[in-house]
């Protein structure tokens, strides 16, 4: 049995020797393989920076013979189109950002206008319209579908539950906030803010 072993492990060694040496070769040829990705990559990048700037000197060596046989009104239309072409394209950045600006606006209004209609603030993006006209429309739209809601909230919760005591009802709520479905989450929310604050913030 030692003579086995003593006949096995040698052999081992040679194998496992082998293994490291391939292991070897394959991270040195993706270390390579990385090097020579990286060279071509840096190759391709320096080579487009010099054609563009070739192309920029080129260009204005060909501005500087153009504008040299112009006469002054040409010269003179050449730098107008260009002081022109230069604002519009200000005026373009100008525009997007007072677009942007306006719509931010617009959204802070409809905020204010669901806050004032006691309904979630969340719902502005949706809402927002292009003008504040459009805006409260959609927020009466939204509104009614909320009352409706409540309402229909309000009929199931009452027809499912059977006074107690010989009342018809109380504002405290027999379920658990988690356990409620939206539109009775929407109906409190409605009919008492506070209480839908104090029974979120429990669960």
């Amino acid at each position: 049995m030692p003579e086995d072993v003593k006949k096995e492990t040698p052999k081992n060694t040679e194998e496992n020797k082998q293994e490291e040496q391939q292991v070897s070769k394959q991270a040195t040829f993706t270390r390579d393989d990385l090097a020579k990705l990286v060279k071509e990559q840096l190759d391709a990048k320096k080579a487009e920076w010099e054609q563009k700037t070739a192309d920029a000197v080129a260009k204005a060596k060909q501005d500087g013979k153009d504008e040299a046989t112009m006469t002054a009104k040409e010269l003179a239309d050449k730098h107008a189109k260009e002081r022109e072409a230069e604002l519009d394209k200000k005026s373009a950045e100008l525009d997007k950002r007072f677009a942007e600006l306006e719509r931010r606006d617009r959204l802070s209004q409809a905020r204010n206008m669901l806050s004032k209609a006691n309904l979630p603030t969340d719902a502005a993006e949706m809402l927002v319209g292009k003008d504040e006209e459009e805006t409260q429309q959609n927020i009466d739209k939204y509104k009614s579908l909320v009352d409706q809601g409540v309402k229909n909230a309000i009929h199931r919760s009452s027809a499912q539950s059977e006074p107690q005591n010989g009342g018809s009802g109380s504002d405290v709520p027999t379920k658990k906030f988690s356990d409620m479905t939206l539109d009775e989450q929407t109906a409190l929310y409605r009919e008492n803010p506070d209480l839908y604050m104090q029974l979120s913030q429990q669960n």
